[in-house]
């Protein structure tokens, strides 16, 4: 009988792990202001993987809008990386617009260059 509730715990876990995470779940955690790396597309012999760093100007649930890119990228092809240490990089500043919170739910933001 133990051996039985030691298979089931672990066929459990196992399928536990395999179920999609809840819509509301985070599935990163990069916030504006984060530097990243964006994985290339093609994989070619002695050629970079990984370009950047990039600094992350706007997330959603599951891509990020990135300085330097038109479209968005998926989470999946960006790696976290810490800022760099270059002096005369403008540094930006993100903020959420409006006098109550409740106006705009948070989807007007400023961009200030320091």
């Amino acid at each position: 009988m133990c051996s039985l509730s030691a298979v089931l715990c672990s066929l459990h876990r196992y399928v536990r792990d395999s179920q999609p995470l809840p819509l509301d779940a985070p599935v990163h955690f990069l916030q504006p202001g984060d530097f990243v790396l964006v994985r290339t597309w093609k994989d070619e012999p002695l050629q970079e993987k990984w370009k950047g760093p990039y600094l992350v100007l706007l997330v959603s649930h599951t891509a990020a809008k990135v300085e330097g890119h038109k479209s968005w990228i998926p989470y999946s092809r960006l790696k976290a990386v810490p800022p760099p240490q270059n002096p005369d990089r403008e540094q930006w500043t993100v903020q959420p617009t409006g006098t109550r919170a409740s106006e705009d739910l948070g989807f007007k933001l400023l961009f200030k260059c320091k």
